[in-house]
């Protein structure tokens, strides 16, 4: 293995031939605020992914990905993340290559809303997945997209209404990982079904995955409007920012429910 490229919280691994991982190394459990999405994008503009033919997404430490900094969500900040953020998701989404997100430890918040940002999600059996947003007075603005596309809308609308986390046993049984195996295994057996697909055509495998594409093509659009929704209805909610500050602060949110 080796590695292309190296930023101070992220990098580029040469995993096999035509395989090449996108690392989440910010330890450990790779947080993500404006800053670091900054770096991450700028990351994700690198002509390595012209030339590779499949793209794992994965993280270092004790999880993948525990969401966005919950201080850069605050109404001083919400704006800035949001942009930054649904950036992201879009230039991984535009990836012309096959990616798969590889999940171990953690998936929640913006975490899970960027694992389901790849094609296909294999996670460890004892990960944790969720959008724990509306337990904060918040919502997860990407996963009202993507979720619903994954596992059509009561599927979703658990998950999002109640705020609950599943492991990856049941996020395969409801949809939500195509694959599962122990976390001993994971990166194994992603890099092994990564190396199959590079093992293919790369013309095709792009022409595959665009034409698999063509009924999002219309994504940044719909995540402006998210945006936009949740700056207008979500962040101005006393609500809102209550939640944010009790877990800031380590305690019970008390709810006005204005």
């Amino acid at each position: 293995m080796a590695i292309l490229k190296q930023t101070p919280h992220f990098r580029i691994d040469a995993e096999a031939e035509g395989v090449v991982s996108i690392v989440l190394d910010r330890p450990p459990w790779n947080i993500l605020d404006t800053e670091t999405l900054s770096e991450l994008s700028g990351l994700l503009d690198s002509e390595v992914f012209q030339k590779a033919r499949t793209v794992l997404l994965r993280g270092e430490g004790r999880g993948f990905c525990a969401g966005a900094a919950v201080e850069d969500h605050l109404p001083i900040k919400a704006q800035s993340m949001l942009e930054s953020f649904c950036s992201v998701l879009e230039k991984l989404r535009e990836i012309p290559v096959p990616t798969i997100a590889v999940v171990h430890g953690a998936a929640l918040g913006g975490g899970l809303e960027l694992a389901c940002a790849a094609d296909l999600l294999f996670a460890a059996e004892e990960a944790r997945l969720g959008q724990p947003e509306i337990r904060l007075g918040a919502i997860a603005p990407a996963a009202l997209l993507f979720l619903p596309e994954r596992l059509g809308y009561h599927r979703a609308a658990d998950l999002l209404l109640s705020g609950r986390e599943v492991n990856g046993l049941e996020a395969r049984t409801i949809g939500l990982a195509d694959y599962v195996y122990p976390g001993s295994a994971l990166l194994e057996e992603a890099v092994r079904y990564a190396d199959r697909l590079a093992s293919l055509s790369g013309p095709v495998l792009r022409a595959c995955k665009e034409a698999l594409r063509r009924n999002t093509l219309c994504l940044p659009t719909q995540l402006k409007s998210i945006e936009e929704f949740y700056m207008r209805r979500i962040v101005p909610l006393e609500d809102y920012t209550e939640g944010l500050n009790s877990f800031l602060e380590k305690r019970k949110p008390v709810w006005k429910h204005q």
